[in-house]
């Protein structure tokens, strides 16, 4: 009986098996899994999208077509990593897409959750790793992110894009050499991955290499004229050179390749305020929050200054008090609340923000430069002497020389010193300055700020 049994069995498997796909459902999952290492993903969701037409239990090939999903239907990819979970619950690939689906749609501690369990599950996942990695770099921990990506790295030292994402990271880090050696190994493992290009165009950048910087963002761009990275890194660099016009450009090229990109449009916001085209950048900021980066201090300071610029002043605080509390460590959160304070005369709080400021970022001219001006508010000349000489030794442009070597003269005519006033001015008069017609430069906005506080005391 057990025999006959047997060979009933036999035949139905083998009578099923005439319908089946010629590859079978295993074959199109490894054939899926192949193109996803290779980065087809279109490719792959094909194949695993017939993997689970075959076997709709597969828990595998559903986890893996809810990986794929993430890239462009997270809402899709969270439902099918779900099912799997269901099928499945220790398939660290299921936690992995959910997680990626789930970043995408700006729940950036949900993702890391999924990250961690699938960790958990497969502690040796360089995937995993990396996605997490990814998502605290957005999340503003760079330190967290590092470790990640150096845990991916152990694990798999030939993949390129690790390099890439680590090099950012350290970008972020201000660590540019350290970006520069990563960007130099994803060349190396990828000489055609356009995306090694922009990551080491971008340490390049940030080391102040403009001419290697502008080589291989053409050469990213030339590799894939649709990657949206190379143009905003572009963008950067014209308007470090004080093009604003021309950053902008660059800054709507990657908005129209990637209008997900939250980071664009704070980019294009800060373009908008240097061109004093303040209802255009709040725009850009508030576009910015709404995509997902309610975590950035960066889009409440643009924010912020832009409400001080059109005079609402709430709003204003409220932005640049948040700027404070979300980057408790970012210089230009306290700068930008002295800046605001300074409007409404508080100018020893302005000064505390300042001294916070030059604490976290000792090579900025303009903290120095602008507490100087609060200083001289509380009639702490001495003080504002010394920080006006600390902003000229940083070097910055001729015209904001001039007009720190004004602002200087006109202090020293309140404190007494008339021979020191009127060298100041004699070298104001140097370097340009023309009190009937200031230039406009890269003074970030202060100037009007300034010359009213100056005259009115």
């Amino acid at each position: 009986m057990r025999r006959i049994i047997t060979a009933i069995s036999m035949f139905f498997v083998l009578y099923a098996g005439a319908f089946a796909s010629p590859d079978g459902p295993e074959t199109d999952f490894s054939k899926g899994k192949e193109a996803f290492k290779s980065g087809k993903i279109g490719e792959a969701a094909v194949f695993f999208n017939e993997a689970v037409k075959l076997d709709p239990k597969n828990a595998a090939a559903l986890a893996y077509l809810g990986r794929t999903k993430s890239f462009t239907d997270p809402e899709g990819a969270i439902a099918d990593c779900e099912k799997a979970i269901k099928m499945d619950p220790v398939m660290a690939a299921a936690y992995i897409g959910r997680g990626n689906a789930k970043g995408k749609l700006g729940d950036i501690n949900g993702a890391i959750a999924d990250m961690d369990t699938a960790l958990g599950l497969e502690p040796k996942n360089a995937a995993a790793f990396d996605i997490r990695g990814f998502l605290k770099n957005k999340d503003l921990d760079y330190a967290g992110a590092l470790r990640d990506y150096n845990a991916a790295i152990d694990i798999d030292p030939k993949t390129p894009v690790y390099f890439i994402n680590r090099a950012a990271v350290k970008v972020n880090l201000k660590d540019f050499s350290g970006a520069l050696a990563d960007g130099d190994t994803a060349v190396r493992l990828a000489p055609d991955d356009a995306k090694a290009y922009n990551s080491r165009g971008a340490a390049f950048i940030g080391a102040g290499d403009t001419l290697n910087a502008v080589k291989d963002l053409e050469r990213a761009t030339g590799l894939d004229g649709a990657l949206a990275g190379p143009y905003c890194n572009k963008g950067v660099i014209w308007f470090k050179a004080g093009d604003y016009s021309g950053a902008l450009e660059y800054y709507n090229k990657a908005i129209v390749l990637d209008p997900g990109n939250a980071g664009f449009y704070i980019k294009h916001g800060q373009c908008e305020m240097k061109l004093l085209n303040y209802d255009g950048a709040l725009k850009d900021f508030n576009r910015a929050i709404i995509i997902g980066t309610k975590n950035d201090p960066a889009v409440y300071i643009g924010r912020g200054l832009a409400f001080l610029m059109l005079k609402n002043q709430i709003n204003a605080m409220e932005d640049l008090e948040k700027a404070v509390k979300l980057g408790p460590e970012n210089a230009e959160a306290y700068s930008a609340r002295a800046y605001a304070r300074m409007q409404k005369w508080r100018y020893s709080e302005a000064i505390e923000d300042f001294n916070k400021a030059v604490g976290l970022d000792q090579g900025d001219y303009n903290n120095y430069y602008l507490r100087a001006i609060a200083e001289a508010g509380t009639l702490e000349y001495e003080g504002a002497f010394k920080d006006c000489a600390r902003a000229l030794e940083l070097k910055p442009p001729g015209p904001v020389q001039a007009l720190i070597y004004h602002n200087r003269s006109v202090m020293k005519r309140r404190y007494g010193d008339v021979v020191g006033a009127m060298e100041d001015r004699e070298l104001a008069a140097h370097a340009g300055y023309d009190a009937f017609h200031i230039v406009k430069d890269d003074r970030d906005g202060f100037e009007k700020l300034i010359d009213k506080h100056l005259n009115s005391y």
